[in-house]
């Protein structure tokens, strides 16, 4: 069962200036098509930009892989994902770009760590 929002909108867009991507906590350079999400859930407001391969991989993570049908309601994002290392050789065959992405983000957090 998925998420109920009180209303949400997902569009494309090109970077006018550098965003952040949710997904992969990577940057999303000025002039980079991207996904910009707005919505509201239990009266709270949130927006976030993701990179176009890490919301692709993201869905077809959840949806392909793991089966889920849902429309991505309720499924953590792929930074928060306790992703499995087979899940990670997948999305390193399939979604190469957005595997790229959260393997920086894995370095940085182990760097933080150390």
């Amino acid at each position: 069962m998925g998420v109920t929002w009180d209303f949400t909108n997902v569009r494309s867009f090109v970077a006018a200036k550098p965003h952040r991507c949710l997904q992969c906590d990577g940057p999303i350079e000025q002039g980079a098509r991207h996904y910009y999400f707005a919505g509201k859930f239990d009266g709270d407001f949130m927006s976030y930009r993701e990179h176009t391969a890490c919301r692709d991989a993201w869905l077809a993570l959840n949806n392909t892989l793991r089966g889920d049908d849902d429309d991505g309601d309720g499924f953590p994002f792929l930074s928060d994902d306790a992703i499995t290392p087979s899940e990670m050789a997948w999305l390193r065959e399939n979604h190469p770009e957005c595997a790229s992405h959260l393997e920086a983000l894995a370095a940085r957090r182990e760097r933080r760590s150390a």
